[in-house]
């Protein structure tokens, strides 16, 4: 298949173009700056710049692809911060253009609180609290896919906290339409966040759904 991936040079970025390249995928990698990555060479791979919240920056380099990746992060958590939800706009109308479907992106747990789905007093008042302000974008993003997106089949991947380091290779649970999972382990490699979204590029069952991941405690 061929891929594109936006954010490629971040933690998670990087691990899904590896992973993508070693499964034996074609992918472009749509970046600011082109000498950060450097150090991967791969005939299956290209490098290209590109504006993340230009659509006619983004579409040439959708054109002919069979999926998009978007693993855009916030590098501050004390500022207000659009580099989910405007990006995301520009996405979806570069993937229109470029007829392009299908679309994985990187959330988080916690974006949204469900009254009915307490996640603890932790989660509520803590983590929440320490990460309103990327949390306050991923929901405008995630709230614009749900209400903009019925053409699009997205798959809004939620893992709890990120950590570097190999894919474990441990059971990965997913909680369709859920906040957070239900399992002890309250950290995920980005690794296995790769591996989990590139082993659902073709589930339909999760098109048009948003997903809590985590590793099977």
């Amino acid at each position: 298949m061929k891929f594109a991936i936006v954010g490629a040079t971040g933690g998670s970025g990087l691990c899904i173009v590896r992973q993508a390249l070693d499964g034996g995928h074609e992918v472009t990698a749509i970046v600011r700056n082109k000498a950060k990555l450097e150090d991967i060479q791969h005939d299956s791979f290209k490098v290209v710049e590109g504006d993340v919240f230009s659509a006619e920056s983004l579409q040439p380099h959708f054109e002919g692809c069979d999926a998009v990746f978007s693993c855009l992060g916030s590098q501050s958590l004390i500022y207000s911060t659009t580099i989910y939800s405007a990006p995301m706009r520009a996405i979806v109308t570069a993937m229109r253009g470029a007829q392009v479907k299908r679309i994985l992106m990187m959330s988080s747990w916690y974006v949204k609180v469900d009254p009915d789905d307490d996640p603890g007093y932790m989660a509520r008042w803590v983590v929440r609290s320490m990460l309103s302000k990327p949390l306050a974008d991923l929901t405008v993003m995630e709230q614009f896919l749900e209400d903009e997106g019925q053409d699009i089949d997205y798959t809004i991947v939620k893992p709890p906290h990120l950590i570097d380091g190999p894919s474990t290779g441990q059971e990965i649970v997913v909680e369709i339409g859920r906040q957070f999972c239900d399992t002890q382990i309250r950290k995920m490699s980005r690794a296995d966040v790769a591996r989990f979204m590139l082993a659902n590029v073709k589930t339909e069952e999760h098109f048009k759904k948003a997903l809590a991941i985590g590793i099977k405690s």
